[in-house]
């Protein structure tokens, strides 16, 4: 499903990784930990599209996606790609709505069904009364919650989460990793950076850098 070969990775001086392998398979629920600094969120973005490896390659579903053109990524990112950020990338001027209704907007759907995917994955986070809040007005952790609906709306093969428990308490921490889990039972693969001890426990292989 996803092979790192040999890659190489460097900001500045600061040489991230250096002749670096990884596999992953089809339906794998991976944790990958380890110290600040290591290159979690590096790997992440990388394998997510949002970042360039300086040497090296690494195929998704036996395709390989570094040096793509942006085009290519951003329907890699659409189709086969979801990604929970760590600072949850939504428009915080925007309604919780209006940012879900973004990743539906490539998806042929009538308004009808739009309000009522939106509503269901809300109702699914327990947060279906924030539908109309702005995004600016909420907290870190329901915040996260809406970050985790737009990837379910997007509905993608592969799910990649920057600490996603890093902004819940304990029960909504739990909640979201069995929903992760669910996922990952719906044959999705995913790949979680966290320092969560928790999350190693659902987690089918834990891969310390």
């Amino acid at each position: 499903m996803i092979k790192v070969i040999n890659i190489e990775k460097s900001y500045g001086k600061n040489k991230i990784f250096s002749d670096f392998s990884l596999n992953i398979d089809e339906g794998e629920f991976v944790a990958i930990y380890g110290v600040s600094g290591c290159g979690k969120s590096t790997l992440l973005n990388c394998i997510g599209l949002l970042d360039q490896v300086d040497k090296g390659d690494i195929f998704i579903e036996g395709i390989k996606i570094n040096n793509i053109n942006s085009k290519e990524a951003v329907l890699n990112r659409r189709h086969k790609i979801g990604y929970m950020f760590q600072t949850y990338a939504l428009i915080e001027e925007y309604s919780v709505f209006e940012n879900l209704k973004l990743a539906l907007e490539y998806k042929k759907n009538t308004k009808s069904e739009v309000h009522k995917k939106i509503d269901k994955v809300l109702e699914k986070l327990g947060i279906l009364d924030k539908k109309y809040s702005i995004v600016y007005e909420l907290s870190g952790g329901q915040q996260q919650k809406v970050s985790f609906a737009r990837v379910l709306l997007q509905d993608p093969k592969i799910i990649l989460a920057d600490e996603p428990t890093g902004s819940l308490d304990k029960e909504n921490k739990l909640n979201l990793l069995d929903l992760l889990k669910q996922e990952n039972k719906k044959g999705k693969t995913i790949v979680v950076v966290s320092h969560d001890e928790e999350v190693k426990s659902y987690s089918s292989r834990v891969i310390k850098l």
